[in-house]
């Protein structure tokens, strides 16, 4: 047998035959089945698309058996091999199966009936999903029987009409890329955002509580479209803030000024970004901690909490400086420190839950939806993950979940799916997140009183992370983050910036 030929069995061996298709098998960037002679298959190393069904010179190659035991023998990658042969004996997959010789073991799995390593190699094809390979995927979706990747995948052709093209894999010094698409790169500071000629500059604040003297502070610090730091002070002191606030920004359109909200306890302040000037605002109707703060439209909601032992069930609807209690959470929810993201005019609510003894229900997060307009809150999913704390966003057609346990889980609210994507870099809570066009930006936190500053940056289009060379000032805790949009008829100016107090006092 010569090198890159794989020995196929007789269908009259004893060993363990099962039949294999090999239409819209050709996956892998390194080696592609395009034809077989007897019980022999070539592999092209050449090749890096995914095969048509009708490139098979007319041969009948549904009807071809394998032994799988001499296929996995003869694998010339003995990483690969080894892989494989732990699949065969315990369905236990490797969970870093790699891209290159997926299509290795999607044939042993979906042919061996490996229940739990199909599951694997389909969670690693969503999470490298995007708009170039779509049409591929989904056509691999059909022939393994891959219901949550065809949806997906399905879900994306839709949106973006995309042509029937294949995308090209390389895995090069462990930065995963894919032809077409922009993938972060440590070693250039390019724009993360959308270069499309816009009417307004897009900057991203981030808020931190700190010390001065006596008094704490809430400190920001202000990034550009090309996360260069362009500002960081301090814009509020006070012997009340707590460390937990929340915030969160209005802006109606790109064209009027932001106007950013926090809240701490009860107390609410408004802070007009342009002008540095900060207003006391209505109390909050229920005082609470470790709640979530949340804008939509221009309203601005407060949701969940606890105070004083009690869960807060109360949502709270902020218009015309006053509060009131316009819906409540379901009775068993349990929302200390809930994440909210808006979706499609919605607003999604993920939460603790308990169960009919009225304990917390392990291993499980609820989501709720609340809707603006009527005010209604409905159950829609459970999530099979649990958490202390989470942060969410959105992008595209998918909410994102990252997790104080280091998870970063990929929601779809059409069908209240979810998949688990790479690990975030560092473990740990109170990160900034926040969205910049296709990438997701974590920033700084607190892992068991170690604080960090340094900023990470995932693309939904390659699904992999990057560390960034640009830091935050400090290491330290984030507690709110906000996209600001500032109109380009009001100059250069830099939000919350003033000249003579940029360095942090």
């Amino acid at each position: 047998m010569t090198k890159g030929e794989l020995y196929l069995a007789p269908g009259e061996s004893d060993g363990p035959v099962i039949g294999q298709e090999f239409s819209g098998l050709l996956f892998s960037n390194e080696h592609r089945f395009n034809g077989y002679s007897g019980y022999e298959i070539q592999k092209d190393s050449e090749k890096h698309s995914f095969s048509n069904p009708d490139d098979t010179n007319n041969n009948n190659i549904r009807d071809i058996k394998i032994d799988i035991a001499e296929y996995v023998k003869n694998l010339q990658d003995d990483r690969v091999r080894k892989k494989l042969v732990k699949a065969l004996s315990t369905d236990e997959p490797d969970e870093n199966l790699d891209i290159e010789n997926m299509n290795h073991y999607l044939l042993v799995a979906k042919r061996s009936n490996l229940h739990n390593t199909l599951i694997c190699c389909e969670n690693k094809l969503i999470s490298n999903l995007n708009t170039v390979n779509c049409n591929a995927y989904y056509n691999i979706a059909q022939e393994y029987e891959l219901r949550n990747l065809q949806s997906e995948a399905l879900a994306i052709i839709k949106r973006t009409g995309n042509p029937d093209e294949c995308s090209n894999f390389k895995n090069q010094n462990n930065n995963f890329s894919i032809e077409g698409a922009e993938v972060s790169n440590n070693s250039s500071r390019g724009s993360l955002g959308n270069s499309r000629t816009k009417t307004f500059q897009d900057y991203y604040s981030l808020f931190t509580c700190g010390t001065c003297g006596s008094k704490r502070t809430i400190t920001t610090i202000v990034y550009d479209s090309n996360m260069r730091n362009r500002c960081y002070r301090n814009i509020k002191k006070g012997k009340k803030i707590s460390k937990q606030f929340q915030c969160c920004c209005i802006q109606g359109d790109e064209n009027n000024p932001p106007i950013v909200y926090w809240s701490f306890g009860s107390s609410v302040y408004q802070y007009d970004p342009l002008r540095n000037k900060c207003k006391k605002r209505a109390s909050l109707y229920c005082k609470r901690a470790n709640f979530n703060m949340i804008s939509h439209e221009d309203h601005c909601y407060v949701i969940g909490g606890v105070y004083k032992g009690r869960k807060v069930l109360e949502i709270e609807e902020y218009n015309m400086n006053s509060w009131k209690k316009v819906a409540y959470l379901p009775g068993d929810s349990l929302p200390i420190n809930p994440s909210c993201v808006v979706f499609d005019g919605l607003i999604y609510i993920f939460s603790s839950i308990l169960d009919i003894d009225n304990k917390i229900k392990p291993g499980v997060t609820a989501v709720y939806v609340f809707h603006p307009r009527t005010k209604a809150v409905k159950y829609a999913a459970e999530i099979p993950f649990s958490f202390k704390q989470t942060k969410t966003c959105v992008v595209d057609s998918f909410i994102y979940i990252a997790s104080d346990k280091k998870h970063f889980i990929r929601f779809c609210p059409s069908d209240g799916s979810c998949i688990s994507l790479h690990d975030q870099i560092q473990e740990c809570k109170d990160f900034g997140m926040f969205t910049m066009d296709k990438s997701i930006v974590l920033a700084g936190g607190d892992c068991r009183g170690k604080e960090y500053k340094d900023i990470n940056v995932y693309c939904t289009v390659s699904g992999h992370w990057e560390t960034l060379s640009e830091q935050l000032p400090d290491d330290m805790a984030i507690y709110g983050a906000c996209e600001l949009k500032i109109p380009k008829s009001a100059g250069t100016i830099v939000p919350f910036y003033e000249t003579n107090l940029f360095k942090k006092r």
